[in-house]
């Protein structure tokens, strides 16, 4: 397959250009074994065979190569169904398909094979205690990123709405579901299966998405998603003390979330307090005034917003401050989703005010404040 060919189906299945060569080369830049380990259950396999060798040729073609779990069953579904093809693989004369099958295989030859730029496919044998075991493992052995669930619809429901879960934190709501029954005892399991691996895991940025195989690339390659993520929940911190954090992170942060300079007076200002995720991900900055609390910036980087660190911190900042106004421009891509959180708004000609939980009468002094306020940025883009 020629590079604009892949390119052309990659865009097509990712669904957004720009979305997707944020996170490809993400996961390019991290260790192989890092990327992804792909749990394909024998029933999965069965129906969606086809599509999972599509999407894992082309994720090889972009020189991407998940660690894949597969059951002793799996195996056997292969070598009857797809024996032309099983054979290639095995016998390694398939250049577009490179699978290695690892049996009772510790997890140091899988970095072996990801070297020699083949799928390595750990065998997964026993119930399912046996299986959990398995897959916690081989996760922590490899410090995977992200942990891919595959399942034949994409996500988990909420069995009362047959509303999609986009985002589930297991911190806030792991007891909130199984205490109100919001999910069916199928999707429970998944979740509770995920919950364990996520546990016991070493790289505590892994994330778990729970998506079908038909989706897999705008799951992996937009910020939207298709399926389920489910983190474990992000650090938040707090400071009244802006001047002892890492100011080169905050002014990264801040620059590539914009993608515009900071000028360079803006950390002379006075301000009140920031909330920020510790790996500096994530930030919300403070001001107070006698009309109420001003949020000077509200930044999170490219990658963090599909994880729902920027819900985070947003909710936080709300439960801290209660009575909150800010500013955005009107061309900001943002606006859509202020507009749904705020309490009410005024568009200028320059900016779009946003308040919540603010007085009727502060109003108008809320829109002159905000509208004084200096420029944080230089116009020019980076």
């Amino acid at each position: 397959m020629k590079d604009k060919d892949i390119l052309l189906r990659f865009f097509e299945l990712s669904g957004n250009d720009t979305d997707s060569l944020v996170y490809l080369k993400k996961y390019q830049s991290v260790e192989a074994k890092e990327f992804a380990l792909i749990y394909i259950s024998p029933d999965i396999l069965t129906e969606f065979a086809e599509a999972i060798f599509y999407v894992l040729k082309l994720l090889s073609n972009l020189e991407l190569y998940p660690v894949l779990v597969m059951q002793k069953e799996s195996l056997q579904y292969l070598e009857l169904f797809y024996q032309i093809l099983y054979d290639k693989i095995r016998l390694h004369q398939d250049d577009d398909f490179r699978l290695e099958f690892l049996e009772n295989e510790k997890t140091n030859r899988v970095a072996q094979v990801l070297s020699d730029k083949k799928i390595p496919v750990l065998v997964a044998q026993g119930k399912r205690e046996e299986l959990v075991s398995f897959l916690q493992q081989h996760i922590h052995n490899l410090y995977t990123g992200k942990f891919i669930y595959f399942k034949q619809e994409s996500g988990l429901f909420d069995k009362h709405t047959n509303q999609k879960l986009s985002i589930i934190n297991l911190m806030n709501d792991s007891q909130t579901l199984k205490q109100q029954s919001i999910l069916s005892q199928p999707d429970q399991a998944i979740l509770e299966l995920c919950e364990q691996v996520l546990q016991v895991s070493n790289n505590r940025s892994l994330t778990v998405s729970i998506t079908s195989p038909l989706v897999l690339f705008k799951e992996l390659f937009s910020v939207k998603g298709n399926g389920t993520l489910i983190k474990r929940g992000s650090k938040i911190a707090f400071s009244e003390k802006i001047g002892i954090l890492d100011r080169a992170k905050l002014l990264s942060l801040m620059q590539t979330s914009f993608k515009k300079k900071v000028k360079a007076n803006f950390f002379d200002r006075e301000f009140l307090s920031i909330l920020y995720e510790i790996n500096y991900r994530g930030a919300a900055v403070m001001r107070q005034f006698r009309i109420g609390y001003y949020l000077t910036k509200f930044a999170v980087d490219e990658i963090a917003r599909g994880e729902g660190i920027g819900r985070e911190l947003w909710d936080q900042m709300i439960a801290r401050y209660h009575s909150v106004f800010w500013r955005a421009r009107p061309k900001n891509s943002i606006n859509k989703w202020y507009t749904k959180e705020c309490s009410g708004m005024q568009k200028y000609q320059d900016w779009f005010i946003y308040w919540i939980n603010i007085d009727a009468k502060l109003i108008p002094q809320v829109c002159e404040k905000a509208c004084s306020m200096p420029v944080d940025f230089e116009e020019e883009n980076i």
